[in-house]
């Protein structure tokens, strides 16, 4: 059965300093302040508050707001990287915190920014990353040369990834992400020089049609305040797109 994703009053309050790319955007804490003398109270950033979802197999679901509304936060918890404050996640059945290893073999995730490892080849990134969730060296070697065909990439399979362009870097991100075959595909800032291939049925399986994806972009219409259930548009594929 393919995985739905579900929120229930999802919070994250941070007292410290998030992580990059953790979605609190315009949010800063500057300089370190001179200690005045007695306890302070740490410093609050409401980075979710109260979010509730409900998105079905086979949907597109595009979370929308400005930078620092939550939208990484958000991603973020629902890829078992950040830990809620409160309220509850869900990939398909399982609870995000409570069966994180079973929800990363469901989920892919391409981040904001490239994070390959430049010591590898393209081929070898694919590979190593096959090879980590467990497929045989035959299978990883076909989705590899699969997925290097599909993001235009087999001229340069065999070249050092340091050398790639930001467009090439991005289009081997998203095949890594493809290569376990997850049921859910997290982009996070999509719009952000994101090459503009058509992901559906990338790999010529049958189980890549029933995808859906959660995408975490820059608005194009503004909401005030953290990340809520407001701050968001869904849509089927083959329905209009408003």
């Amino acid at each position: 059965m393919v995985a739905g994703i579900r929120t229930v009053n999802l919070r994250k309050v941070y007292t410290s300093a998030p992580p990059v790319a953790a979605g609190t955007g315009g949010f800063s804490f500057g300089a370190p302040k001179p200690k005045a003398k007695g306890k302070q109270p740490k410093p609050e950033i409401v980075a979710l508050d109260g979010i509730s979802l409900d998105i079905l197999p086979g949907e597109i679901f595009c979370l929308l707001g400005p930078n620092g509304a939550g939208k990484s936060t958000t991603v973020g918890v629902l890829t078992t990287r950040v830990r809620p404050t409160s309220g509850q996640a869900f990939i398909g059945e399982h609870d995000v915190w409570q069966a994180q290893v079973t929800v990363k073999r469901l989920i892919g995730v391409v981040a904001q920014r490239p994070n390959l490892d430049f010591s590898l080849t393209a081929r070898e990134i694919l590979l190593f990353h096959g090879a980590y969730f467990g497929l045989s060296s035959h299978e990883r070697g076909k989705r590899a040369e699969v997925l290097l065909e599909r993001f235009k990439l087999t001229d340069r399979a065999d070249q050092m990834v340091r050398g790639f362009s930001g467009g090439m870097m991005q289009r081997l991100s998203i095949a890594r992400a493809m290569m376990h075959d997850p049921q859910v595909l997290f982009l996070d800032e999509p719009s952000a020089s994101r090459p503009r291939h058509r992901l559906g049925n990338s790999a010529g399986t049958e189980s890549f049609r029933s995808w859906w994806l959660l995408a975490a972009s820059p608005a194009r219409r503004a909401f005030a305040g953290p990340a809520s259930a407001a701050p968001g548009a869904g849509w089927r594929p083959g329905s209009p797109r408003h």
